[in-house]
């Protein structure tokens, strides 16, 4: 087991989770010693809207996330611990919250557009002392892959077969990248393990998906007898959206339309080879994407352009600390185990998969380091839990209401929510679901999610002893993990190699 440890940033603080409540026995009659451990997929899509698929909404024909659904369970209030990508991978890989693990606030020298993100030859990356889910189930026999984008790291300490899976097949950075990647404006890179295998050229996009699930099937059938977890981040569905023939052009509803139905194929082919190899009724399969769709208020002067995707109930989107930007469209998969066909809207987030995936695997983990997610296995089973072992969530961003990313103070705890209750600590603005209209949120907004989950009734006045509750909630977490300027006691460092020395990993 790797036990984190600084290099020479400071003593760090070991505790429990934050926030984390003992499993529910529902969770411990999951799994027994005797029983085969489950394999683990996780399909991880990149700038999903909670409305672009069915069974969420009637947007796009998805016949394959149908079939998934109709087996198995729709999560309705499923969150991504970001609403941008570097972020939201470095909380599915350590079940932290990213600002705990100092991935929140990324690059910053000029002239790249912004700092949310990790860029090709960014001497930054995931610390290679934090545990990840990858390392967590080799230590108990599993074979891992990562499949797809990573957007952790391009320098060779920070590429996922440091990071415990056995193998890499993908890009190391956002597909997007290449002409924005200054200084460098490098074409984005193959790589297979740690070996830059081709540069990909734009007209290379709309294979992605395609080459990505292929290879997917292929270290199923090659590991079909011992227990497996991949790791699926597919670069589609964002931009530059682009589909392999087979797709293109066949929705008659535009590109964005066919790169969700090529992902929808991809789904229907590892579901199906699952079921031919007789390993489904022993193998979770997680559908979800790591942010809400685009949907940007027009920048001034400007006018708004018609958005491709759609967060519908759900206001804002990526890039926002609204529920569109965070709330993402969930399905879980396990014939045999979960009910087919069934439904929750109880709270679990993409932080929770660690302590659920080593659970679900036989062996609770116990963190030598606080971490944010907590076991939520009790929701993958027959039989759904009454309440959530999860009932608070943080929304942190690196952004502000006008999405100027070079603020200084944009590292910012948004709002938080427990139970039904969501509360905005801090001013900010968005557009309303299926609307032009901007939303301007005032400090101290509360709002109830389970009537207004489009977040456009503050309650703030009639509910002050929530507000006074929420305000709590809310130090706590600025305690532990910071806000603005003030830095959290439970704060961990990323790390860097020397910046003279970072480059793209294909220069």
């Amino acid at each position: 087991m790797k036990f984190f440890r600084p290099i020479s940033f400071g003593t760090l603080l070991l505790g429990k989770a934050l926030f984390a409540e003992e499993p529910t026995t529902e969770s411990q009659e999951l799994t027994t010693s005797d029983a085969p451990r489950p394999n683990f997929i996780v399909l991880f899509i990149d700038d999903l809207g909670f409305a672009d698929i069915q069974p969420f909404s009637d947007r796009h024909e998805t016949p394959n996330l149908v079939r998934m659904a109709e087996e198995g369970r729709t999560f309705t209030s499923f969150y991504s611990a970001s609403s941008v990508c570097t972020p939201s991978r470095a909380a599915i890989m350590t079940g932290s919250y990213p600002v705990r693990v100092s991935m929140l606030h990324n690059e910053t020298r000029d002239p790249l557009p912004h700092a949310s993100v990790l860029w090709p030859g960014d001497p930054k990356g995931l610390n290679p002392n934090e545990i990840t889910i990858a390392e967590v189930l080799k230590e108990r026999g599993y074979t891992t892959a990562c499949i797809g984008k990573w957007h952790l790291g391009d320098q060779p300490p920070f590429l996922p077969t440091r990071q415990g899976f056995d193998e890499f097949f993908g890009i190391p950075n956002g597909h997007d990248m290449g002409v924005k990647a200054k200084p460098f404006q490098v074409p984005p890179p193959m790589v297979k393990n740690e070996t830059v295998v081709e540069d990909l050229e734009p007209d290379d996009f709309g294979y992605l998906t395609k080459r990505f699930t292929e290879y997917a099937i292929d270290f199923i059938e090659r590991n079909r007898e011992d227990p497996f977890f991949i790791y699926l981040p597919h670069n589609m569905v964002h931009g530059p959206h682009a589909a392999s023939p087979a797709f293109l052009d066949k929705t008659g509803q535009g590109l964005y339309a066919d790169t969700v139905a090529e992902i929808d194929w991809s789904v229907g082919q590892i579901l199906d080879c699952l079921v031919d190899l007789e390993i489904d009724e022993r193998t979770l399969v997680l559908f979800t994407s790591d942010n809400g769709g685009g949907l940007f208020p027009p920048k001034p002067g400007k006018t708004l352009k018609p958005p491709y995707s759609s967060n519908a109930p759900y206001s804002g989107g990526k890039a926002t600390p609204a529920e569109g930007g965070f709330r993402v469209p969930t399905i879980g998969w396990w014939p045999g185990t979960i009910e087919a066909g069934s439904s929750t809207d109880l709270m679990a987030s993409t932080l929770d998969l660690l302590p659920t995936f080593a659970a679900l695997a036989g062996d609770a983990f116990e963190s030598p380091v606080p971490i944010d997610g907590v076991d939520v296995s009790s929701m993958f089973g027959a039989i759904l839990p009454t309440t959530s072992p999860r009932n608070t969530f943080a929304y942190y961003g690196y952004f502000n209401p006008d999405h100027q990313y070079r603020d200084e103070n944009a590292v910012l705890l948004h709002a938080v929510r427990e139970g039904r209750w969501k509360y905005y600590p801090k001013p900010t603005r968005f557009l309303q679901a299926e609307t032009h209209d901007l939303l301007e949120i005032e400090q101290g907004a509360l709002f109830d999610l389970e009537t207004d989950p489009t977040e456009t009734s503050d309650l703030s006045d009639r509910h002050p002893e929530v507000v006074i509750r929420m305000q709590n909630l809310t130090q706590t977490y600025v305690e532990k993990l910071g806000d603005d300027k003030r830095p959290g006691s439970e704060v961990r460092p990323a790390a860097y190699v020397d910046e003279e020395e970072a480059k793209p990993i294909n220069q």
